[in-house]
């Protein structure tokens, strides 16, 4: 192993362990630093995803790329999505969490993947200036907050075109409705306040949706259990926006595929 390449695993072995799994630098990626077992009960049982899964949904929503749109990121974890949307063409990238463990990775790892558009903080929604967007990320996130519907409506009043929101779901409520769950607030994948709130199923924010004026959503998926989560627990992705003109090439796709 070259010199460059270990003195780059040593560093991501320091900031470990890691939620995206990212080529940084040619054959050397992310997963690759996470260890099989923590001493830390805060760092075990780390998922491990790769953004790339988002870059088909954005290439049917937005077939020509993403130039000439912002794009901000909720949640944004070791900023996957961000250097994703900013490959795709976004002319400014803005991600922020919380977790000071996650916008580090996201600062290191934009020294190999990023550029001077794609910006990170440490912070909470309400810390940050009420700066609006075109394109709005909502992924893993709701489920974590003590009060998700106020922040739904932050990040609506917040974005000027388009919201992707992906949250864990609830098999034991009604699809309208949400269910309370106390969790760590420290576990790097948990949210930082204990309180949360798990949805039912899409009917629970397409009001808000409309409310906030996004005339037209779309269910991307809604899985009832999803793989490797809680016997109950599924997922669902949602696509919502202020003008159903720009969905249309998404569902022409979907037509076509069918």
């Amino acid at each position: 192993m070259n010199h460059q390449r270990q003195a780059v695993l040593s560093e991501m072995r320091a900031l470990a362990p890691w939620h995206f799994d990212i080529e940084v630098i040619p054959g050397l990626r992310t997963s690759h630093a996470n260890s099989k077992e923590y001493t830390d009960e805060d760092s075990k049982r780390v998922t491990v995803i790769d953004p790339e899964e988002l870059k088909p949904l954005l290439q049917r929503v937005f077939p020509q790329g993403l130039s000439g749109r912002s794009f901000l990121d909720v949640g944004c974890n070791g900023g996957g999505y961000c250097f994703l949307a900013r490959r795709l063409g976004a002319d400014r990238v803005f991600g922020f969490d919380p977790r000071a463990h996650w916008i580090k990775q996201a600062v290191f790892l934009k020294q190999f993947i990023g550029d001077d558009a794609v910006q990170f903080v440490a912070a909470r929604l309400e810390e940050l200036e009420a700066e609006r967007f075109d394109i709005t990320l909502f992924k893993g996130v709701f489920y974590h907050l003590p009060d998700p519907i106020h922040a739904l409506s932050e990040i609506c009043d917040r974005t000027g075109e388009l919201i992707i929101m992906d949250t864990a779901t609830d098999s034991t409520v009604k699809e309208s409705c949400l269910v309370a769950n106390w969790e760590s607030q420290t576990h790097v994948m948990s949210g930082v306040d204990g309180l949360a709130w798990i949805p039912g199923g899409p009917a629970s924010v397409r009001s808000i949706f409309k409310w906030k004026g996004f005339g037209a959503v779309r269910t991307v998926f809604w899985h009832s259990q999803w793989p490797g989560g809680r016997a109950h627990w599924g997922r669902m992705r949602l696509i919502a926006v202020r003008d159903a003109g720009l969905l249309a090439e998404y569902d022409q796709a979907n037509v076509a595929a069918k």
